[in-house]
């Protein structure tokens, strides 16, 4: 047993095997995460006039309104697994700060039957819960005036740490997919090298088992990094 264990070629396949089962279990745990994550689009200011600014006076339905901005705040589901409306304990709100009025709001969703519904009211606007499949995404498009910022939004969903703002290709994501990419392109090579015999097995061994180290060591800092509060 203990020669067999020394054979280079079963020390060659159980580091094989153990670098694919670390890919496919990383795999795994991404495709089950549950994730809403939200990104202000645009923030474009409208009408900057104040109170009091001369004889200027900006009228929205008859009443005067300043510091108009239009705002797009996009929210998606970003994890792979469906959110659905049980799973809200505390409805999404998005706030636009302690001063902004709400004058109108519209939404748009992909795909069009996604059944968004907006309750908007003085603390800001209620997202009613939705079923959200993966890759699902709606945008708001908000009217806002006395408009200071900043836009905030709050929310329980059950198995959801907090709803993030989504900030693409953070560190700890690239790193994960660079080695990723290294450590399968690793693998190619050295299999190929091993065929053609230009590389004995047990250094075949070696180079994927250092490959896999890596690969787990970045896997376990894209698992922290999602762990983070905000």
């Amino acid at each position: 047993m203990t020669d067999l264990l020394r054979d280079p070629f079963w020390q060659f396949a159980g580091a094989a095997l153990t670098f694919a089962a670390l890919l496919i279990s990383v795999a795994s745990l991404r495709r089950r995460r549950k994730a809403l994550t939200y990104n202000v689009l645009s923030q474009v200011p409208l009408v900057r006039a104040s109170p009091g600014a001369g004889n200027l006076q900006i009228l929205f339905e008859g009443n005067p309104v300043w510091g108009v901005h239009l705002l797009e705040v996009r929210f998606a589901n970003s994890g792979g697994v469906p959110i659905v409306p049980n799973d809200y304990m505390r409805p999404v709100l998005v706030s636009f700060g302690p001063e902004a009025q709400v004058l109108t709001v519209e939404v748009r969703q992909t795909p069009q039957n996604l059944g968004v519904s907006l309750i908007n009211h003085a603390l800001g606007v209620t997202i009613e819960p939705v079923m959200l499949n993966p890759g699902d995404a709606f945008t708001i498009k908000a009217l806002v005036s006395q408009f200071k910022g900043p836009v905030s939004v709050d929310g329980r969903i059950m198995g959801v740490r907090s709803i993030r703002r989504f900030v693409p290709e953070e560190a700890p994501e690239r790193l994960y997919s660079a080695s990723i990419i290294i450590t399968v392109a690793a693998l190619v090579v050295v299999l190929a090298a091993a065929i053609f015999r230009s590389l004995s097995l047990a250094t075949a061994a070696l180079i994927i088992e250092a490959a896999g180290l890596v690969g787990t060591v970045s896997s376990f800092l894209w698992w922290m990094r999602r762990r983070a509060p905000l």
